[in-house]
């Protein structure tokens, strides 16, 4: 089974009482694939 892609950039939230951490994912046009991760207290 293959995967297809449906959107071309998703973000995910991962909420702790003291820390937030958020990940993005981003398909540039070209077609490389670029992740983002950011960590906020």
């Amino acid at each position: 089974m293959e995967l297809v892609p449906i959107h071309k950039r998703v973000i995910g939230l991962d909420i702790h009482q003291a820390q937030i951490t958020a990940c993005a994912i981003i398909e540039e046009s070209g077609g490389e694939t670029r992740i983002e991760q950011r960590q906020f207290g």
